[in-house]
Order: C-alpha cells, then sequence, then structure tokens
C-alpha cells in the first residue's frame, strides 16, 4: 500500500460547481500537480485499486459533498496514470473525513491493489 499527504483539501463540491469554467480548470491542474510532485511514491496501476482517500477539514460535508469534493482528486489521478480509471471495474473509492483547524487541512491518499 502507498500513502502519502497532500497539503490542502478539496473544495466542497457545492462551491466547485459554481466556479467559472476557466476556474475549475485551474483547480484542477493544481491537483494534478499535487500528485506528480509525490509520483515517486507511485507505480503505474494495470490493475483494480482501491482508494481511500481521508479529508481533514474544519467543517465536515454530507456523504455526497464529500465525494463530489474528490472528484477532482480522482480525476487527476487518473490523468496522471495512477488508476486505471474512476468506474466501478477499476476503482474501490472510500471517502472518509476527520476534524483540524481551517489553517491545518490536509488530505491523507492511501491507495492499495486489489
Amino acid at each position: 500500500m502507498s500513502r502519502f499527504t497532500i497539503p490542502e483539501c478539496p473544495r466542497s463540491l457545492n462551491v466547485q460547481m459554481r466556479w467559472h469554467w476557466g476556474l475549475r480548470r485551474a483547480y484542477s491542474e493544481q491537483w494534478q500537480w499535487y500528485l506528480r510532485t509525490n509520483k515517486l511514491l507511485w507505480q503505474e496501476l494495470s490493475v483494480k485499486a482501491k482508494v481511500k482517500i481521508t479529508l481533514m477539514h474544519s467543517r465536515l460535508y454530507d456523504k455526497d459533498n464529500a465525494y463530489g469534493a474528490c472528484k477532482v482528486l480522482v480525476d487527476a489521478m487518473k490523468k496522471q496514470r495512477l488508476i486505471v480509471d474512476d468506474t466501478a471495474e477499476w476503482l474501490d473509492l472510500e471517502v472518509q473525513q476527520g476534524k483540524e483547524p481551517h489553517k491545518s487541512r490536509y488530505t491523507i491518499v492511501e491507495i492499495e491493489l486489489a
């Protein structure tokens, strides 16, 4: 299993949906850079992966918003070829949340080959 921490927590899906498309694109590229800096820890996958994302932030999202917020991260993982695809055939995704002060928010990503 590989594990790393990203020094940011994805914004709520409700917030992301209100953004201009250009801002959403820049935000997506930012998450791809977070993955590129940690890519040395990963091997390119060609099998189903189990991914656990833990959001550590000050305000807990409801369940559908938590999974929606992680879409930017899952899409970045797919673009960086860290997962084959984000369909149920190739990805078993679990999203958890924890409380941290606003200025100390971060995201933990754990990946395990199925």
